[in-house]
């Protein structure tokens, strides 16, 4: 995963290190850094303004020197060097910067709070006081899966914005794999943001009990729901092959619910959502996908 840190957040993981017992939030900030498949996204700039900033830090100063050239040693593995064009004036622009130059389509902007340059991209904010459904950037940095359950949100819009700020962390979707065993879109509003996009939808369902009518009526209502051209439903007539209901995006997120997703409501208190962050998953996942048949 690739993660643009804040310098306040670098910061308060170096001042960690000397510590005996650490907190929760230390060991959050270190999962972040440390993760072996986490990458870190920097430009040179953005180091130098690093080390302008802690350079007079009796505390820190020597550490982040060992803390960068570490940093060096494994760029192939560790580090994403950015080129940004417009020259920034301190290290908030910067910071900007490297976000808008970032040509990937998933990046994961983490900082101690919002950074005083205005910013117009979702951030993971570390806050323990925040609601833990507002805490899915960080959490998703520092463990790349978390389960969230039906009593970490407040009410049913809680849990739409839940979705739609999944939906937002990407720059770009390019394709949506859906394992939806009921097709109940009619039901809900988890899926809206993604209608009527340029992204490739290829919606997996159950044909069990379904006559060819019943299947073409389904095919439909997918096409109409999420545009025709790009919108692919594929069947199975085995009761072994879906059961599970999962949204995987850009084939590296995976959504999962418990229940259907027309049940995900707050009145109810049975459901729960997993979220992971692994190709290596979804690889696993699609291995079924040639047993489906296409509609």
């Amino acid at each position: 995963m690739d993660v643009l840190i804040y310098h306040d957040v670098i910061g308060n993981y170096l001042l960690a290190k000397h510590k005996t017992v650490k907190t929760e939030l230390d060991n959050i900030r270190t999962a972040i850094i440390e993760k072996s498949n986490n990458r870190l996204v920097i430009s040179k700039n953005y180091v130098t303004f690093l080390e302008q900033l802690f350079k007079d830090s009796d505390i820190v100063g020597d550490i982040f020197t060992s803390f960068i050239t570490e940093l060096i040693d494994e760029m192939a593995t560790k580090l994403l060097n950015v080129s940004v064009n417009l020259k920034s004036k301190n290290i908030d622009e910067e910071f900007k910067g490297i976000h808008s130059a970032y040509a990937g389509s998933f990046i994961v902007p983490i900082a101690e709070k919002n950074p005083s340059t205005t910013i117009n991209f979702p951030i993971g904010i570390l806050d323990l006081a925040l609601p833990i459904h507002k805490n899915l950037l960080k959490l998703l940095a520092a463990y790349h899966s978390y389960t969230f359950r039906y009593n970490d949100f407040n009410t049913d819009i809680d849990i739409l914005s839940f979705f739609n700020e999944i939906y937002s962390l990407f720059r770009k979707i390019d394709s949506v794999i859906f394992f939806d065993r009921y097709c109940n879109i009619e039901y809900h509003n988890y899926f809206n943001e993604l209608k009527g996009k340029n992204i490739d939808i290829q919606y997996y369902t159950s044909g069990v009990a379904l006559n060819e009518s019943m299947i073409r009526e389904r095919k439909e209502k997918i096409k109409g729901y999420f545009g025709k051209h790009k919108t692919t439903l594929y069947i199975t007539k085995s009761k072994d092959k879906i059961h599970e209901r999962k949204i995987i995006i850009n084939k590296v997120l995976i959504i999962e619910t418990d229940d259907d997703f027309a049940e995900i409501k707050r009145a109810r208190l049975t459901w729960k959502v997993d979220i992971n962050y692994s190709s290596d998953i979804v690889t696993s996942l699609l291995a079924k996908c040639d047993d489906f048949t296409r509609i």
